[in-house]
């Protein structure tokens, strides 16, 4: 793995000095910014959901080397994590669970079919080719169905651009880690190509906290390829076809009686593929636009104990969809569309989704912005659910305006769920899906002349008929009523062109509505400060502090408390332009050297660095 990136590193150092470098930075101007989880590609600035996005040159700037420690940093997502290195984590949107989080790879739902709630390990996403990641918060089920009660996370990946481009990083540090990336990319014409590929691997540290006496460490290795081909037939006529591979092989450590894990020889094994066609089309002279989707994903988990095989699961999902986007006016545009999911789980069987939907947004006003739709969806399993979703948009001045929206959300019960049960009882075949009803409002501007932004809002969220594991019956029941509040405040601000400020602020009040009893894993206060100083033309830095706030966690036998002391870190980030086609890159990490647990008994790494080289041709 080593030998890979001092190679990938070897060439990239050599690469001609006259071509030119894509250069990170602050982000730009909102307005050029579109989210593509709306469904209907609005610009971040003509909205009307509560949303965040991290742009590519966001992930450079900030050096990412896995998708879950980009989504850690915006407001109101938490992200829990068993161990560095790969170790599984999950994502939790305004308090809802992990399972009630749906994450999209260029509009493809990937959570998992084959898990137990049907969420999906965020761990070994690599930001190979991704231009931008999408956080959705508050129930989305109107825009994408189920498990979207938290609301949506959509990973965008990289369009190719005219004529021929390389892309290469490598970059090696602490505890054996190393990365590799390349990707190319061609288009020409009406044709384009985009190929990439990455491995990712760590010696790493003990899964289970070092300071509870467990030394041995647990290894990471993981490989991801992709690749998307495209064929412009005419202006109103584009078809393009596309595939994606994923592999990690991720040591984790076994069940401990006191501290919740202990050095154990375990092995987790996944595989994920996914493939598909999209094609697109335009009618009435471009004022409908039509597209049509057919994909295909897999996901294949084998666990191992000592050598010894112990577990494994099989997902897959089909998928077929059609939406058609109408501009009515200049004032109205119509969505509406039907799709067809498929899944299955091996020994877990299978369940088929029929859904319509229609979305409208209208401008009666130029400063006034209206949103509505509502869906349904037809469940082989449990029948029929229909979601409601409205929203508004109103700028009084640049300086202030307001947003408000109100979601229905809805998740059917996995697969796992309806067919699994641990004792005398059968599976529970009367389980209901999980409803929910979620709000919120909130107050934004922009002072152009101070470089200044801002939003502040407060979100509320019910969560009916949740699914729990019952400890009574030994298998799932409808027990549980969550209720989830709080408030979401972040800012921008560049008081010079060399130097910009971000920082974002969550408070979340996460509860059991039934026995008052907070929920597990969700931090009352989260909270990122980000400074960075372009010090020159070829120079830059860039200081990142995260604060998590104390939380609990799962009981266990010997520790009914489980309880996660609050901790903060801070990250150094450098980067120097060596010539236009070439930027080293170094990250120091946890600079205090702070210990802490992300998850009970989990340690975290301490200090820590890691040196690399970006490559952009031209």
């Amino acid at each position: 793995m080593i030998r890979t990136t001092l190679l990938a590193a070897a060439l990239a150092v050599g690469a001609p000095a006259s071509l030119a470098l894509a250069q990170s930075g602050p982000p730009g101007p909102q307005d050029e910014i579109i989210i593509t989880a709306t469904r209907t590609g609005a610009p971040v600035v003509d909205s009307t959901a509560a949303g965040s996005t991290l742009t590519e040159a966001d992930l450079e700037r900030r050096q990412t080397r896995f998708v879950a420690d980009a989504l850690a940093t915006l407001p109101g997502v938490t992200v829990s994590q068993n161990g560095a290195f790969g170790g599984q984590a999950t994502v939790r949107l305004r308090g809802a669970s992990a399972e009630q989080t749906l994450v999209l790879i260029d509009g493809l739902p990937v959570s998992d079919p084959s898990a137990p709630g049907g969420g999906y390990n965020v761990a070994s996403l690599d930001p190979l080719d991704i231009a931008q990641i999408e956080v959705l918060r508050g129930p989305q089920s109107t825009l994408w169905g189920s498990d979207a009660i938290g609301g949506v996370v959509a990973i965008v990946t990289r369009a190719p651009e005219p004529g021929f481009r390389v892309r290469s990083e490598a970059e090696a540090g602490s505890f054996g880690a190393a990365r590799a990336a390349a990707s190319l990319s061609y288009a020409e014409g009406g044709f384009d190509l985009r190929l990439g590929g990455s491995a990712t691997g760590a010696d790493g540290i003990s899964k289970a906290d070092r300071r509870d006496g467990n030394t041995e460490t647990d290894d990471f290795d993981g490989q991801t390829a992709d690749g998307r081909v495209g064929l412009t037939l005419s202006p109103a006529l584009r078809v393009e076809a596309f595939a994606r591979q994923a592999r990690a092989d991720t040591e984790f450590d076994s069940f401990g009686f006191a501290t919740g894990v202990t050095d154990g020889p375990e092995l987790s094994k996944t595989r994920e593929r996914s493939y598909g066609a999209r094609a697109r089309f335009e009618l009435l002279d471009g004022a409908w636009t039509n597209t049509v989707l057919a994909a295909r994903s897999t996901i294949a988990r084998r666990n191992f104990s000592n050598g010894a095989f112990s577990f494994g699961a099989d997902g897959a999902r089909d998928l077929l969809r059609y939406q058609g986007d109408v501009a009515v006016n200049s004032a109205l545009n119509i969505s509406f569309g039907a799709e067809r999911e498929e899944i299955e789980a091996r020994g877990n069987g299978a369940a088929q989704t029929d859904s319509l939907f229609v979305l409208a947004e209208a401008r009666p006003i130029e400063r006034l912005l209206l949103s509505a739709g509502v869906r349904r969806d037809d469940h082989s399993a449990f029948g029929d659910a229909t979601a409601g979703r409205l929203g508004a948009r109103y700028t009084f001045t640049p300086a202030f305006g307001v947003r408000a929206s109100w979601g229905e959300g809805f998740k059917a019960p996995s697969l796992f769920q309806l067919t699994s049960s641990f004792g005398a009882l059968p599976p529970n075949g009367d389980l209901l899906p999980e409803r929910a009803d979620g709000w919120d409002a909130a107050v934004f501007g922009e002072i152009a002349d101070w470089g200044f932004s801002y939003e502040i809002g407060y979100f509320d969220l019910e969560v009916q008929d949740q699914i729990d594991f019952s400890f009574a019956t030994f298998r799932y029941e409808n027990i549980a009523k969550v209720a989830s509040n709080g408030v979401e405040a972040s800012a921008q601000w560049s008081p010079s062109e060399s130097v910009s400020l971000s920082a974002n602020y969550t408070y979340t009040d996460a509860s059991n509505g039934v026995t008052g009893v907070r929920l597990i894993r969700i931090p009352r206060h989260a909270a990122y400060v980000e400074a960075d100083w372009r010090a020159s033309e070829a120079l830059g830095l860039t200081l990142a502090l995260r604060h998590n706030g104390a939380e609990t966690d799962i009981a266990r036998p010997a520790n009914p408390a489980a309880r996660l002391d609050a901790w903060t870190r801070a990250d150094l980030l450098g980067r120097y332009r060596l010539n236009p086609a070439v930027e080293l890159f170094a990250r120091l990490e946890n600079l205090t050297d702070e210990r802490y647990q992300d998850v009970f008994g989990y340690g975290a790494p301490g200090r820590s660095g890691s040196i690399g080289v970006r490559l952009r041709l031209p």
